[in-house]
C-alpha cells in the first residue's frame, strides 16, 4: 500500500514538472511576441510622429498609408494588451508551479528519508530476527540432547527398578519354595 501511494505521489510531481515546462515554453513564445510588437510598436511611432502633419492635410498622398499605420499601430497595441495580460496570467500561474514544485521537492525529500530509516529498520529487525533464530537452533539442539539424556536414564532406572524387582521376584519365591518345602517335612 506505501509503495503504491510512493509510486502515485512520484507520478503527480512528475505531470506537475511537465505541465511546469509546458506553460514555460508558452510563456517563452508569448515573451518573444510581446518584444516583437513592442519592437514594431517603436518602430511605427517615430514614422507618425514625422508624417503627423501628413495626416492632419487630408489631400495628402501619404494619408492613406498613415491611416493603415495607425490602424496597424492600435491592433499592435491591442496584441500588445492581450499579451501582457497573458504574460502576466502565465507569470502567476508559474509562480504557483514553481510553489507547487518545491512543496512537492520537500515532500519527495521527506519520503526518501522516511524509507531510508524504514529499510535501516528492517535491516535491524532483520539481523535480530536471525539472531533469534540462530538462538532457537541451539535451544533446540540442547532440548533434543536433553531429551535424549532423559530417555536414556529413564530406560536405565527401569531397567534397575526390573532387576531389583526380579530380585524380591526371585528372593520371594525362594521363600515360597522354603516355607512349602518346610511345611511338607
Amino acid at each position: 500500500m506505501d509503495s503504491r501511494a510512493d509510486e502515485l505521489w512520484k507520478e503527480k510531481v512528475v505531470r506537475l514538472l511537465d505541465q511546469r515546462d509546458a506553460y514555460e515554453d508558452l510563456s517563452t513564445e508569448y515573451f518573444h511576441s510581446f518584444h516583437v510588437l513592442l519592437e514594431r510598436a517603436f518602430l511605427v511611432e517615430p514614422l507618425l510622429a514625422a508624417n503627423s502633419q501628413l495626416l492632419s492635410s487630408p489631400n495628402s498622398p501619404d494619408h492613406k498609408s498613415a491611416a493603415q499605420l495607425l490602424a496597424q499601430l492600435s491592433v499592435l497595441k491591442k496584441q500588445n494588451e492581450t499579451l501582457s495580460l497573458n504574460c502576466s496570467r502565465l507569470s502567476s500561474s508559474n509562480k504557483d508551479l514553481v510553489s507547487d514544485v518545491n512543496n512537492l521537492k520537500k515532500h519527495l525529500n521527506f519520503k526518501v528519508e522516511e524509507n531510508l530509516m524504514k529499510n535501516n529498520a528492517l535491516n535491524l529487525i532483520n539481523d535480530e530476527l536471525l539472531s533469534l533464530q540462530i538462538q532457537n537452533n541451539l535451544l533446540q539442539d540442547k532440548i533434543s540432547n536433553l531429551e535424549s539424556e532423559n530417555q536414556t536414564l529413564v530406560n536405565r532406572w527401569i531397567d534397575k527398578v526390573k532387576s531389583d524387582a526380579d530380585k524380591i521376584n526371585d528372593a520371594n519365591d525362594f521363600l515360597q519354595n522354603y516355607k512349602n518345602f518346610t511345611k511338607k517335612k
